[in-house]
């Protein structure tokens, strides 16, 4: 069986993701290195951070964010929880429990509350503007290097690309009772298991290239990790 993965063409309602846009892997590029600079980051700076991902959220329509972060919100809870009684300060005044967190592990929390989200909003913004073959066109330009150490970033690709397209397949499933063993069985077929049936697939990705924009794109964001860190 021949799978044919549509061009990664850059394409997206923004002009860096339109098809003149930004490249997949620069796109990649770009989220780790803001996930990397936001712990350096000041408060102010953060604040006019959390801005422009908002007004690219509202843009883009990404409505998957809001559920992240109620899914997020015990984690959240935990950690400004843990800061705020873990971490040496000046006690909250006027606290009605002998226990009182503090005014620095307060701040601290919040702080890295603030910056998780950040983060969760940059990988909704980047999971929003990409199909499953952009990212896999990016994840494939980025590890390509690694052929000089003698890993198949082709071999890597395609299991990540298969892996993929499993988890979407098995979530357009309705029926999850009486499914234990076709899950197994299906799983088998998708990654080239020991099941005989299961057929080859064959993953073509079409790469675009580099264009001045990526460059300048990059060398922005490395001038901004430069300043801060």
């Amino acid at each position: 069986m021949k799978f044919n993965l549509k061009s990664a063409g850059r394409f997206s309602p923004a002009f860096l993701f339109s098809q003149d846009g930004l490249h997949p892997a620069i796109k990649i590029l770009l989220f780790i290195l803001m996930a990397v600079l936001i712990p350096h980051l000041k408060l102010l700076t953060l604040f006019g951070l959390a801005f422009a991902l908002s007004l690219a959220l509202i843009f883009f329509r990404v409505r998957s964010f809001i559920s992240m972060m109620r899914r997020m919100r015990w984690l959240f809870l935990s950690m400004l929880v843990v800061y705020a009684y873990t971490t040496p300060g000046e006690y909250l005044s006027n606290w009605p429990l002998d226990l009182a967190p503090s005014y620095e592990g307060l701040r601290d929390g919040i702080h890295q509350v603030f910056s998780v989200s950040l983060v969760l909003a940059g990988i909704s913004i980047l999971l929003a503007t990409s199909t499953r073959e952009n990212l896999m066109v990016g994840i494939y330009t980025l590890i390509k290097p690694l052929n000089i150490l003698s890993v198949s970033p082709e071999r890597f690709t395609a299991r990540l690309c298969l892996t993929l397209q499993y988890i979407e397949h098995a979530k357009k499933q309705s029926v999850k009772q009486d499914r234990a063993l076709d899950w197994r069985d299906n799983f088998y077929a998708v990654l080239g298991g020991t099941q005989d049936t299961a057929p080859s697939e064959i993953i073509s990705l079409f790469e675009p290239s580099l264009h001045i924009l990526d460059y300048l794109c990059v060398a922005a964001f490395l001038m901004l990790m430069g300043i801060y860190l």
